[in-house]
């Protein structure tokens, strides 16, 4: 099979029929954009932007991560995540400090108000995440996230049919504890 040639089994997209207007990688991005935004001005009154909540809601799932183990898990630039890092220490919601064994090695926990900023963030997206199913109900959103699910272990090669957790990005290996769904 050449990269010209799609696989002969589930053929949704044809190419001379295909338009981007009904391209679901274009409408994932779509709605993934719709829930930054708003969950960015849900969460603007705090000063965080998504860049600053998604690495904060994560310290909350350990008490205290690597920055590289937590680049990892969030899928980000470390360079990127430094920058993000560098404003929530600024605001008092993180510390950071070097691993006295390894000067490489800078860790990073919430103090008391980042714990609690970060306690507000899984109401304000379960209820963004809650707007944007509001049309499919629970069974159909159910189907969604299994369908996107698999999406994922399609895309990855097949990796893990069984168990398509073990292969979703905030569960990967780091130096940071798994999330818990």
């Amino acid at each position: 099979m050449s990269i010209q040639d799609p696989p002969a089994i589930g053929d949704f997209y044809q190419s001379e029929t295909y338009t981007q207007a009904f391209c679901v990688g274009r409408l994932i991005r779509k709605v993934f954009n719709s829930i930054l935004r708003q969950a960015d001005d849900e969460l603007a009154p705090f000063g965080l932007t998504y860049a600053q909540w998604f690495p904060l809601f994560r310290l909350t799932q350990s008490s205290s991560c690597t920055v590289l183990g937590l680049a990892k898990e969030i899928e980000v630039n470390p360079g990127a995540l430094t920058r993000s890092l560098d404003r929530l220490e600024k605001n008092g919601l993180i510390l950071r400090q070097r691993n006295p064994l390894d000067k490489r090695v800078v860790q990073i926990t919430l103090t008391p108000l980042g714990k609690e900023i970060a306690a507000r963030v899984p109401h304000v997206l379960s209820g963004v995440m809650n707007r944007h199913l509001s049309a499919l109900g629970p069974q159909a959103s159910q189907v969604l996230i299994d369908s996107l699910q698999q999406m994922l272990i399609s895309g990855e090669g097949g990796l893990c049919p069984a168990a398509p957790q073990e292969i979703l990005p905030q569960t990967r290996a780091s130096s940071c504890p798994k999330l818990s769904h």
